[in-house]
């Protein structure tokens, strides 16, 4: 777990010191709704996920006065790992719930880094 958290915070550490070269577009998290409306808000990606279904209404309500697309369900990750403005998907999800979002990712053809 402690290398998945280094990994994605060096994701971010990347976007933030290189804007011009990568951009956020999509954001995801189990349960941790607090932190992706703050990343959300910081990164304004064009999209996040929050696979914890219950919690959908409270980051949609969150995020409301953003542009920002709020989905919900595992489903959804693997749907959007897809979108078209995506270019490389960098996944820290742990054990099997990482298979099938890292699998639409090879699918769709994207460039991938995965901490499992």
């Amino acid at each position: 777990m402690r290398f998945c958290r280094f990994y994605w915070y060096t994701g971010f550490r990347c976007s933030k010191s290189q804007p011009d070269f990568f951009d956020v577009s999509l954001l995801t998290t189990n349960n941790n709704a607090d932190l992706l409306i703050a990343q959300a808000k910081e990164f304004k990606p064009n999209a996040v996920v929050i696979t914890n279904s219950e919690k959908y209404l409270y980051v949609k309500d969150a995020l409301a006065s953003d542009p920002i697309k709020v989905y919900a369900g595992i489903e959804a990750v693997e749907q959007c790992v897809a979108f078209d403005e995506i270019d490389i998907v960098l996944t820290a999800i742990v054990g099997y719930a990482g298979l099938k979002p890292t699998i639409a990712a090879i699918n769709a053809g994207k460039k991938y880094s995965a901490c499992q």
